[in-house]
């Protein structure tokens, strides 16, 4: 009797390490599924984080695409206010040189009647 009450202990012992291997076991599981749900909300939070970064990437990107389009219509508009500038000089240009032309033959026509007038004074004065 003593060898089998022996034997149920060493059965029940055995039982027993068997069971709590087993508790353990599942603990060690729902650790781990705390674990992964702990991570799979950190890469949830991660992921909202990238999201949002993305996204505020791409409106800064568009605002930068729309500030270089604005400062290359302006440029073109300066350009074209540029040309107009040269275009209404080089015209001015054109006209001072007609007009100095022009008052160059006046000046020749003044100083030719000038010198007939001279030359009629030294006529009359010389009747």
């Amino acid at each position: 009797m003593e060898i089998q009450l022996l034997q149920l202990e060493e059965i029940r012992e055995q039982e027993r390490v068997y069971w709590q291997k087993k508790v353990d076991h599942i603990q060690h599981l729902e650790q781990a599924d705390q674990i992964k749900s702990e991570l799979e909300q950190a890469l949830k939070e991660i992921h909202c984080e990238y999201e949002q970064l993305a996204k505020r990437n791409k409106e800064d990107m568009e605002r930068y695409k729309q500030k270089d389009e604005l400062m290359k219509n302006t440029l073109l508009d300066k350009e074209r206010e540029m040309n107009k500038c040269r275009d209404v000089g080089k015209a001015m240009e054109k006209k001072i040189v007609i007009h100095t032309n022009e008052y160059q033959e006046l000046l020749n026509v003044k100083t030719q009647l000038e010198q007939e007038i001279a030359a009629y004074k030294n006529l009359l004065n010389q009747v």
